[in-house]
């Protein structure tokens, strides 16, 4: 989904060290966005050469923005070459490294939202943060527990509600009624209300897009390693299974 990069505001330019140690690119020397463009205040999170352009993730308010540059101009947007999304891999090595570098306080939030276990004792685990009604948790979700049983890792249920009040309420259900993994494995979230499942809600929305959370299925490991999607080889890989 290609998103809108840039707000037309006139603001101080507050540069910080970005997400990696990296050494500049040559074709990113130099340039300077807001001669191009007014920009609102930014941190440079990554820059690297792609296809001759200057590509920077920037972090603004919080939310990973990228743009490919030159001195002449400035591009927002993400990038597509051959069929292939250019600009979504290298923002999630960039979330990983975010999420990493602030993971032991990130991790108490995320137990603090964790609705139900899969192998509660395993000492491997990952966070599944999901939408009951997104269709790609659905898919995975009976493959991730299928795989954990396999290979005896952990699963720790954490909902994300982006589908609305649908969503939100088949959350505050699941909670009041206190279901299990098993029964969100069989689609059964229960109809019961309670404030609870309201504090969640709010709770769940707040940490996810601090945590720069905003899609489901998101998979994040015990050692912070941030994965997009169901992906059962990266899975395996970070959890030196």
């Amino acid at each position: 989904m290609i998103k809108k990069a840039i707000t037309a505001v006139a603001v101080a330019l507050a540069l910080s060290s970005g997400a990696f140690a990296q050494q500049i690119p040559s074709v990113c020397k130099g340039i300077n966005l807001n001669a191009n463009v007014p920009m609102p205040p930014y941190r440079i999170m990554s820059e690297r050469n792609v296809h001759g352009l200057c590509e920077m993730i920037l972090d603004i308010r919080g939310q990973l923005v990228p743009v490919y540059a030159t001195k002449n101009f400035v591009i927002a947007g993400e990038m597509f070459s051959r069929r292939t999304q250019v600009t979504e891999r290298q923002i999630r090595k960039v979330k990983s490294a975010i999420l990493k570098s602030k993971f032991n306080e990130a991790k108490k939030d995320l137990n603090s939202l964790v609705v139900a276990r899969f192998n509660p004792n395993a000492k491997k685990y990952v966070y599944f943060i999901v939408d009951p009604l997104c269709p790609y948790c659905e898919a995975a979700k009976s493959k991730l527990e299928k795989l954990a049983e396999e290979h005896n890792f952990g699963i720790r249920l954490v909902f994300f509600p982006v589908h609305g009040a649908p969503a939100v309420k088949d959350i505050e259900g699941f909670i009041c009624s206190h279901k299990t993994f098993k029964d969100y494995i069989n689609d059964d979230f229960g109809s019961k209300t309670c404030k609870q499942g309201e504090e969640y809600i709010d709770k769940s929305i707040s940490i996810n897009r601090r945590l720069m959370v905003n899609g489901t299925p998101t998979i994040i490991t015990y050692k912070g390693d941030f994965i997009l999607g169901y992906q059962p080889k990266k899975i395996l890989k970070d959890l030196e299974l």
